[in-house]
C-alpha cells in the first residue's frame, strides 16, 4: 500500500492511525473533503514518524479541493512536530484560503527538514494581499535544506 486516496473523508482519527500503522504509504491524498481543525490535528500527529537513517520515507500529503481555512491550517502548523517525514505538501484548488493562509504555510517549510516539494496550483486567493504577506514564505523556502 503506498498510495490512498480518500474523497469526502471526515475522520481524522482513521487518518492518523492509517499513516502510524502503515508504515509503505508514501502519499495521503485527501479530495474534496471538509477538513476542520481537529482533522488537521490528527493528520500532523499522523506524521510524527521521523525518518532514520534505516527509514527514510517521505510522505507526501494532497489536500486537493479542500475547504481548508487559515484556522484548519493553524491548527496542523500547531500540531506538526519538527522535521517528520513530510516530504511532500500539496494544497492545490483550496478554497477559503486567504492571503495569511501564506505565514501558516511558511511556518510548515521551518518545521520540516525533508520537504522537498510543496505545490499551490490555482489558489487566486492567495495573491489578492500584498507583496509582504509573501516574505514569510519566501524566507521559509530560502532557508530550507531540501526545497
Amino acid at each position: 500500500l503506498n498510495q490512498v486516496n480518500f474523497s469526502g473523508c471526515t475522520n481524522g482519527f482513521l487518518l492518523q492511525q492509517l499513516l502510524v500503522n502503515s508504515p509503505s504509504i508514501s502519499e495521503l491524498c485527501l479530495q474534496n473533503c471538509s477538513v476542520d481543525e481537529a482533522m488537521m490535528q490528527c493528520l500532523a500527529r499522523g506524521l510524527e514518524k521521523k525518518p532514520t537513517e534505516s527509514d527514510t520515507r517521505s510522505v507526501g500529503l494532497g489536500l486537493i479541493w479542500c475547504d481548508l481555512s487559515d484556522s484548519c491550517l493553524s491548527a496542523f502548523v500547531s500540531a506538526l512536530p519538527v522535521s517528520t517525514c513530510l516530504g511532500e505538501l500539496d494544497i492545490s484548488y483550496a478554497s477559503s484560503l486567504t492571503p495569511a493562509s501564506i505565514a501558516n504555510i511558511a511556518q510548515i517549510i521551518e518545521k520540516q527538514t525533508n520537504l522537498h516539494n510543496i505545490e499551490l496550483l490555482w489558489n487566486r486567493s492567495l495573491l489578492e494581499g500584498s507583496t509582504k504577506q509573501f516574505y514569510p514564505f519566501f524566507r521559509a523556502v530560502e532557508q530550507s535544506p531540501s526545497l
